[in-house]
């Protein structure tokens, strides 16, 4: 008896020596690179630092100031590497993709390669180009089209309820009514439901989703020790699933609500709809093996000025040497794979392809955000970024749910459109993406599973729901605080519509300063940008610096957003005149990425301006939009599944002389 014990007492001393030794190697990794950054603690990492006083995006900006910007510090033992370097981020995003075509891997998310509640936010290689490929024709702008009257019959129920607000008073809550807009319009044009939020305040929808979002609080501790101990993370993915089973999980009712939607819709298959859902269950019959990338060269050439030459120039913005159609699909199935410097605002490409890019599969297009960052299907998946903020106060203010982090992921995802959401130029860059990015050899696996179609309709309709009405929010806030913008904003708009004339999509996509307001806004409030990132998938030098494999190489957005060296001598203030045609020629075309940037560009970014604009000029045809008393001359912010306002967002709605009342 003695003997065993003295043998188990020195093999758990051998065992601790040794992970003690792999953990000060792993978190010696920068000094071995040169890099500075702050000290580690041995158990923590940084983690004690980011939960000090300040949200994850101010420490990025403070330590940024200290060490340059390159720089490195610890979540735990995992290595992350900051930059604003433009340089450096174009290599990481574009250049070389194939070596960066993963996401960061957060605590409490299933395997990105073999978990079966993966979402395309959390897949990489093979698995995330084949759902990539899959999803990626929802968003043409033949579809936006046809979801267009779709948004506008939402929209006509949120001027209703502006009306019923303003009983009493010009006070609008903007937060309340633009969260269940939104959630409304996912529903309708991604699946066909209408559950009608706007009419039913407390609908289980909002409520459920709303859960989802705070759900990384009720289980801190097995947050913060997955972080630690990211070596055991297939245990702590398990102890997570296991006490959902304990539980009211908001994921698990809200999958088994749209799992009755695709069921119905399967069933009844003379009954097709143009939405994400009718696309997904096709899926589930055609292959898609046979769309390639090999050999896909894009050429970003953002000079035209103007919606209708950037269509007229999209034969020269690509060059496809080889691709196929997969039996099944229609030229227009694969339409929407576009250029990384893809003219978000107007809904359109630098080039739509002119007809249609078959076989652009591999995502050559910027896809997924910030990386849909360890978000696992709407579990608590991810830490915001890993960080543990607010540890003082008993929890961990930094995490995320896995839709936390699903809902950034999207944002990235939801593209970078170089210099602008606007008609802007943008550098040329070039970038090929060969078959080395994943592995050929393996074949493409065909459709969808039922399981896959579940686990993408939740991502959906959470991600847009959170994107699209926080982005909404910080608008309208700018133009309450910046009449003279919204001044100009109504000049454009009426001059586009008659008094009552409905927006459609072609009309949204030439009003050029809505495009440079909506750039502007997500400059100074980039809602995902503790999520845009990509980890090192093997060892690799860019531009000088040798990165090890399992890094993960974190974009400082917040730094780059505001750097006087980019964007002027007054960075914070709001000023849409940046993203005019001629202030945005000899920018970097990094220097603008609120969502992201390189091939796993948003694929639903089109859609979410498309919805915001709509609304946008809906609102604007009837009202000016004025500051109230209860309106905060500053915003306080706070980070979760995005970057949003601590206050709703409450502000004067009063009618346009232009518009009749109805009264």
């Amino acid at each position: 008896m003695g003997v065993i014990t003295v043998v188990l007492v020195v093999g758990a001393i051998g065992l601790s020596c040794l992970y003690w030794y792999k953990r000060k190697r792993k978190q010696n990794i920068f000094k071995q690179m040169g890099i500075k950054g702050p000290e580690p603690n041995f158990l923590f990492g940084n983690l004690h630092q980011l939960g000090e006083e300040k949200l994850l995006y101010q420490r990025y900006r403070e330590w940024t100031k200290q060490y340059g910007k390159v720089y490195g510090y610890y979540e735990g033992s995992t290595p992350v590497l900051v930059t604003s370097d433009l340089e450096i981020l174009k290599q990481v995003f574009i250049k070389q993709f194939s070596n960066f075509h993963g996401r960061k891997l957060f605590p409490l998310q299933p395997h990105p390669d073999t978990g079966r509640e993966c979402h395309m936010l959390l897949t990489r290689g093979d698995r995330w180009k084949r759902l990539r490929t899959i999803i990626n024709p929802t968003f043409s702008a033949s579809k936006m089209k046809q979801m267009c009257p779709l948004v506008n019959k939402c929209v006509d129920v949120f001027m209703e309820k502006i009306e019923e607000e303003r009983t009493n008073t010009t006070d609008v809550d903007l937060t309340k009514l633009t969260k269940r807009l939104t959630m409304d319009v996912i529903s309708e044009c991604a699946f066909g439901v209408e559950i009608q939020c706007q009419q039913q305040p407390n609908h289980p929808f909002l409520q459920r989703s709303a859960k989802l979002f705070e759900i990384a609080t009720e289980r801190p501790f097995l947050l913060f020790t997955a972080i630690l101990f990211p070596e055991l993370s297939r245990f702590w993915w398990g102890m997570h699933q296991l006490m959902g089973m304990f539980r009211e999980d908001a994921f698990k009712w809200l999958a088994q609500q749209l799992e009755e939607v695709i069921n119905l819709r399967r069933k009844d298959q003379n009954h097709r709809r143009v939405d994400l859902l009718q696309l997904m269950i096709d899926a589930e019959k055609y292959p898609i093996h046979e769309l390639r990338t090999s050999q896909l060269t894009m050429t970003s050439d953002q000079s035209s000025s103007t919606e209708d030459k950037r269509s007229r120039s999209s034969s020269s913005d690509f060059n496809c040497n080889r691709y196929s159609t997969p039996n099944g699909y229609t030229n227009g199935h694969v339409n929407g794979y576009v250029s990384e410097h893809q003219t978000l605002a107007n809904g359109h490409t630098n080039g739509h392809l002119n007809g249609h890019l078959n076989g652009a599969s591999n995502g050559h297009k910027n896809g997924l955000n910030g990386y849909k960052n360890g978000a696992s299907n709407g579990h608590v998946n991810g830490i915001t970024n890993g960080h543990v903020s607010g540890v003082n106060n008993g929890h961990v203010n930094g995490t995320t749910t896995s839709l936390n982090a699903s809902t950034n992921g999207i944002n990235e995802e939801r593209g970078h459109p170089k210099n602008g959401v606007t008609t802007g130029p943008h550098s040329n860059v070039n970038f090929d993406l060969s078959d080395e990015v994943f592995d050929e050899k393996k074949p493409t696996k065909s459709g969808l599973t039922k399981e896959e179609i579940k686990n993408q309709s939740v991502l959906f309709l959470l991600a847009g729901y959170e994107t699209s009405n926080t982005l909404m929010q910080f608008l309208l806030y700018e133009l309450a605080m910046n009449p003279s913008i919204q001044d100009k904003l109504l000049a454009e708009i009426d001059e586009q519509y008659e008094e009552n004339e409905v927006p459609t999509y072609e009309t949204v996509t030439r009003l050029i300063y809505l495009d440079m307001v909506i750039s502007e806004t997500s400059r100074l409030y980039p809602i995902s940008a503790l999520f845009i990132s990509r980890r090192c998938m093997e060892s690799c030098v860019v531009s000088g610096i040798s990165i090890p494999e399992g890094v993960t190489v974190q974009a400082d957005v917040w730094s780059i957003h505001r750097d006087p060296d980019v964007w002027g001598d007054n960075p914070d203030t709001f000023d849409p005149e940046r993203f005019s045609l001629e202030n945005k020629v000899n920018r970097h075309p990094l220097a603008w990425i609120p969502f992201g940037a390189g091939p796993r560009n948003c694929v639903g970014m089109r859609f979410a301006l498309m919805e915001m604009k709509i609304t946008l000029v809906r609102m604007l045809q009837k009202y000016t939009i004025n500051k109230s008393v209860n309106t905060p001359e500053k915003l306080t912010l706070r980070e979760g599944g995005a970057i949003v306002p601590l206050e709703h967002i409450v502000l004067s709605m009063e009618r346009r002389r232009r518009i009749p009342a109805t009264d």
